[in-house]
């Protein structure tokens, strides 16, 4: 099972909650969050293709593109939020599912806990504290 988490994506005036997938894996220099095509257009986050960037991932090499708009993102809990982290959007046109990265995962403070059963907390919470994942969302 995957860790995945309820978010909320601020894009200018646009907003739209959904969930992310937490990827450990998807290792950047800053803040980064991987949008679905679909998600993107319905935000108003724009790219160009000539900002085609390769990513290597566990499934192989993957094309995103850069947007040259930021992104405000947290997560979202039945009784908490993140703090809001502005970060880079990448657009892909063949992953549909909202990926987080692993610097965007630190600033969120989430810490995954047990990956095969989808238990997460913050990092500021008990260690009792255990957070279930959420089921997947998928962008088309």
């Amino acid at each position: 099972m995957v860790v995945r988490v309820k978010v909320r994506i601020k894009a200018g005036k646009e907003i739209e909650e959904t969930v992310a997938a937490v990827n450990s894996y998807f290792e950047t220099e800053e803040p980064e969050i991987i949008l679905p095509l679909a998600l993107a257009a319905r935000l108003g986050v724009p790219f160009r293709e000539e900002s085609e960037e390769i990513y290597r991932t566990l499934g192989g090499p993957a094309v995103v593109f850069r947007s040259p708009r930021r992104v405000r993102v947290e997560v979202v809990t039945p009784d908490r939020k993140s703090p809001l982290v502005e970060c880079r959007a990448s657009v892909s046109e063949i992953w549909d599912e909202v990926v987080l990265s692993d610097k965007l995962t630190d600033r969120f403070g989430i810490v995954i806990l047990k990956p095969g059963r989808g238990l997460w907390r913050f990092a500021d919470e008990g260690v009792q504290k255990l957070r279930k994942s959420e089921k997947p969302e998928y962008w088309r």
